[in-house]
C-alpha cells in the first residue's frame, strides 16, 4: 500500500482489528466455559455475553465513580509530580 500510494484509512483498519479482537476473546472465553463447566455452546456464549453485560453497564461505571470520588487522578499526578 505504501509503495502504490494508497490512501489507507488506519481509522477502519483499528475498528476491524478491534472487532476481530473481541470476537476472538468472545470465543476464547465461551470455550473455556464450555469446557471447564461443561456448558453448551448456546449456554456458554449466553454466559460470556451476560458477564460482559454486567461488566460495562455495573463494574466500570462503578469503578469510574470510586476513582472520581478518590480524586485517584490528582493523587497520581501528585505522585508523578
Amino acid at each position: 500500500a505504501l509503495k502504490s500510494g494508497t490512501n489507507l484509512d488506519l481509522g477502519a483498519i483499528w475498528q476491524g482489528l478491534t472487532l476481530i479482537t473481541l470476537a476472538a476473546i468472545l470465543a476464547f472465553v465461551s470455550a473455556s466455559h464450555k469446557r471447564f463447566w461443561g456448558m453448551s455452546w448456546p449456554v456458554a456464549i449466553g454466559v460470556t455475553l451476560s458477564i460482559a453485560a454486567l461488566s460495562w453497564l455495573v463494574v466500570y461505571p462503578a469503578l469510574t465513580v470510586l476513582a472520581e470520588r478518590a480524586d485517584i487522578a490528582a493523587t497520581l499526578s501528585s505522585i508523578m509530580g
